[in-house]
């Protein structure tokens, strides 16, 4: 197991982040570019996701400041991400830029950037809410 002292929601974020849909789109919202080949490398206290381009780390434990920061800043279009908000409250974090994600704004963003016939069709579902909406709107109006 990698890192056993990764909490479980660090692990099921780690397992995510290998997705290469899900990597992708957060790349694209901290960089605003298309990023290929990202690989995903759990460290002690954050996980790297990077390519010849970028370098995202998502920190998940304090003890980066002091461990992994000063390599990363070595980096060209390096980011620091952090799926909890209170990471950028924390004196440890004082002096960093880091870039608050939600997970959900995360999740919808890679399902709106998804190729996967599958994940489109249920997307179409929601479709068919608003229009069932809209036409009982109408019918009260009427």
């Amino acid at each position: 197991m990698e890192y056993p002292h990764y909490r479980l929601e660090h692990r099921i974020l780690l397992d995510n982040l290998k997705n290469e849909v899900i990597s992708k789109t957060l790349a694209y919202m901290v960089d605003f570019k298309e990023h290929d080949n990202l690989v995903v490398i759990p460290k002690p206290y954050s996980i790297e996701i990077s390519n010849a381009n970028i370098c995202i780390a998502v920190i998940v434990f304090v003890g980066f400041e002091k461990e992994e920061y000063e390599t990363l800043k070595t980096k060209n279009n390096h980011h620091l991400v952090s799926f909890d908000g209170i990471t950028q409250t924390m004196i440890e974090f004082k002096n960093m830029p880091i870039k608050h994600i939600d997970y959900m704004a995360l999740f919808f963003m890679s399902l709106a950037r998804t190729e996967d016939k599958k994940v489109q069709e249920f997307l179409s579902l929601k479709e068919l809410s608003r229009y069932d909406t809209i036409h009982q709107l109408r019918k009260k109006q009427l």
